[in-house]
């Protein structure tokens, strides 16, 4: 089982969001949690005039070998997508 989520739990204050991945081999028993951002973001914080949609957006596709993750985040000038592939 492959999970991609929003994260509050690597910041201690609890508001910088991070995104993570989770992967279960034993049918959701047992967790492996991996850090996916190399830092947290504000959520609440987008440019004037970006339409947030933080959460709206965001996807895993399991393979036997690899997960696809995408979400959206802050980005420099709007809300930006984001992708990577990880290899549990």
């Amino acid at each position: 089982l492959d999970l991609i989520y929003d994260d509050l739990g690597y910041d201690p204050a609890g508001y910088l969001v991070d995104v993570s991945y989770a992967a279960s081999w034993d049918g959701g028993v047992t967790w492996a949690r991996t850090r996916v951002t190399s830092e947290g973001f504000d959520a609440n914080l987008f440019p004037p005039g970006a339409t947030p949609s933080i959460g709206d957006y965001i996807q895993v596709e399991s393979f036997a070998t690899e997960a696809r993750l995408g979400w959206t985040g802050n980005g420099e000038a709007s809300t930006e997508i984001f992708t990577t592939t990880v290899r549990p």
